[in-house]
């Protein structure tokens, strides 16, 4: 399965051109929320996504609200909000959770990982905030990321563990144990799952 990840578009019609010329051997794509600035022009930036009659799984940002991106998500075959949620697709269980970005710790996040019963041993995780203490999370010379995060990679082992946020650090790659964790910015990157 060939994924394309990514993230923090706000809107920008040079990376979301690229993101639909990337995905033309994808499989699906994955977006780690922010597609646009306080939800200017959302409904075309889905519009565009959805014809790739590909499945787009998204989550939101902090720049949209999880009510406003489900609720176009349910409009489209193509677009699936994954945020509190799993949804598996052959032997790999996509988990998201989206929004916030700017706390240590997520009472949210929290709650939703005590009930998780992931229904495929193959994670892939999409985050907005990144894990803390990571080179995805590092800004200015400080950890600035979601302990709760980091918190949940730990316990559940995905393989790959994709977030975004901070845009300084777009494209950093990290690991913890055998998780990959990635920002994959906003002009994506692709990965390959076996």
């Amino acid at each position: 399965m060939q994924i394309l990840a990514f993230s923090d578009i706000h809107g920008n019609s040079k990376a979301l051109e690229t993101i639909l010329k990337k995905s033309k051997d994808a499989d699906l794509l994955l977006c780690c929320g922010d597609l646009t600035i306080f939800e200017h022009g959302i409904t075309g930036m889905m519009n565009s996504l959805n014809k790739l009659n590909k499945p787009v799984l998204l989550i939101h940002g902090n720049h949209e609200t999880d009510d406003v991106v489900a609720g176009l998500c349910k409009k489209y075959k193509n677009l699936f909000f994954i945020h509190k949620k799993q949804l598996c697709i052959n032997d790999v269980c996509f988990i998201g959770f989206g929004g916030g970005g700017f706390a240590f710790v997520d009472e949210e996040l929290e709650k939703f990982m005590k009930k998780l019963r992931p229904k495929k041993d193959k994670i892939i995780l999409a985050t907005h905030a990144p894990p803390y203490g990571t080179k995805l999370d590092l800004i200015y010379r400080e950890h600035r990321g979601s302990k709760t995060v980091m918190e949940f990679i730990k316990r559940f082992k995905p393989i790959y563990a994709f977030s975004g946020h901070f845009h300084e650090n777009d494209g950093r790659v990290d690991k913890i144990g055998k998780s990959i964790l990635m920002n994959p910015g906003r002009f994506g990157k692709k990965i390959k799952i076996k």
